[in-house]
């Protein structure tokens, strides 16, 4: 039952998985957590363990932490950030630009630049998104969307 506590399964998981019902999946889950808490070192010596170890933190109640679901977390934050900052000072604008590309947060750095574009700030766009220029290279619609190729004799009097 140790892979309760390695894999994060639900107690039905487990209990489907061994065969066993979910009451007694449960039971041998907690059986098997106080067999290992009795042979853990008690909390002082784990960390003073540590510190002769030179750890730099110790997690003391066991838990696992998924770093990657805090990466993703965060990474959608920034392109939610990003989504929904405010355009109108580019002074601003630029300060959050340069954050989200030194967290390498490169897609919240595109979307924040293009809907700097589109508030008119076409300068800092092309100074964090170089490739924006030529996506845009005849201008945008009103709906943002890049404007076909078009040449001064293409223009009404």
């Amino acid at each position: 039952m140790l892979a309760y506590p390695r894999q994060g399964e639900t107690f039905a998981d487990l209990a489907d998985e061994f065969g066993v019902g979910r009451t007694t999946a449960w039971r041998y889950v907690n059986e098997t957590v106080e067999l290992l808490a009795a042979r853990a070192p008690k909390l002082r010596a784990a960390v003073r363990g540590a510190k002769r170890a030179g750890h730099a933190y110790v997690i003391l109640d066991g838990t696992l932490i998924p770093i990657d679901r805090v990466a993703r977390a965060a990474s959608a934050v920034a392109t939610r950030t990003a989504e929904h900052a405010a355009v109108d000072d580019a002074r601003r604008v630029a300060e959050l630009l340069s954050v989200l590309g030194k967290a390498g947060e490169d897609q919240a750095v595109s979307v924040l630049a293009a809907r700097a574009a589109d508030a008119g700030q076409w300068q800092l766009s092309l100074e964090v998104c170089p490739g924006m220029g030529q996506r845009s290279k005849f201008g945008r619609q009103p709906d943002g969307i890049a404007a076909m190729p078009w040449g001064w004799q293409d223009l009404d009097n």
